[in-house]
């Protein structure tokens, strides 16, 4: 496909994979104890983290661009486009919970969650012309190592329905992010079939790894996003964003292989110094 570039994903043993469903049933059965007031008391008040998040994408004049999102969790890419200048339509995530944050930051906005927010039930074309961009996250856990990766097989499997959506809204730029796995080996034929083959000559479609702490984010986490373009003339002008921030000198950085920004040391003066979470929640 046009523009389209490839990223192999982390490949680890069975016993890794294990590790990792540990710790995320662990965290899953202490957020529930947690929910049932059964978390550790006396509960300490939370402090003002140092960081503050908003300085790290800057409020942008309004562009005139309308955004739509789906499975927008608690709004993490909504509030990003926003700030970048996007004038919001419309937000849908089938958890209750997730809209009721998302609609405590922006009261004003239309969150449709819960039964409102199931995308399966969604006529989409309802919002053809009304649309210039759709963004979203499909859940992860298709295709996790802390997962069973069972990519189409499993029911949480919703990209299909990010595909839809884009098909029939005609949308002229569509986003999309997930975990890196997804761009592994393992789901080379799901990429090509799901996302990559229904879109082929609708589309000019390009795909990339970006990691959080290279743009200030105090988390060791990398993404994969895929952006399309209906305009074959816009795609070729569109540019991969760089790293804002420097890392290396955080211990979760100190590792053998190459690092971002060409081994930098010390930071080349257009970066910032990023974070760690201790330094970003004292």
């Amino acid at each position: 496909m046009p523009g389209s570039s490839h990223y192999q994903g982390w490949d680890i043993t069975e016993e890794e994979r294990a590790v990792y469903r540990k710790r995320s049933k662990a965290s899953s059965l202490a957020k529930a104890k947690s929910l049932r007031g059964e978390g550790p008391k006396p509960i300490h008040p939370i402090n003002v983290p140092n960081l503050d998040a908003e300085k790290l994408m800057p409020q942008l004049a309004r562009n005139g661009w309308r955004s739509l999102s789906l499975f927008s969790g608690g709004g993490g890419l909504d509030l990003g486009f926003d700030r970048a200048g996007f004038n919001h339509v419309a937000s849908y995530d089938i958890l209750a919970d997730a809209g009721v944050t998302l609609s405590n930051s922006r009261p004003q906005w239309n969150v449709f969650a819960g039964k409102e927010g199931d995308v399966t039930k969604v006529n989409w074309r309802q919002y053809r012309d009304l649309v210039d961009v759709i963004q979203g996250g499909p859940p992860c856990q298709p295709f996790s190592v802390a997962g069973r990766q069972q990519g189409k097989e499993d029911s949480r499997d919703m990209f299909p329905e990010f595909i839809r959506a884009v098909l029939e809204i005609q949308p002229l730029i569509f986003v999309a992010e997930n975990v890196t796995a997804l761009v592994g080996k393992k789901f080379s034929y799901y990429v090509q079939e799901v996302i990559e083959s229904p879109l082929t000559n609708k589309y000019y479609l390009t795909k990339f790894v970006l990691s959080a702490p290279s743009f200030g984010v105090p988390q060791v986490r990398k993404q994969v996003f895929f952006v399309g373009f209906r305009d074959p003339k816009i795609a070729p002008k569109y540019q991969v964003p760089q790293p804002t921030h420097y890392w290396h000198h955080l211990s979760a950085n100190q590792s053998k292989k190459p690092i971002q920004l060409g081994n930098a040391v010390p930071p080349p003066m257009a970066y910032k110094v990023a974070v760690s979470i201790a330094q970003a929640l004292s």
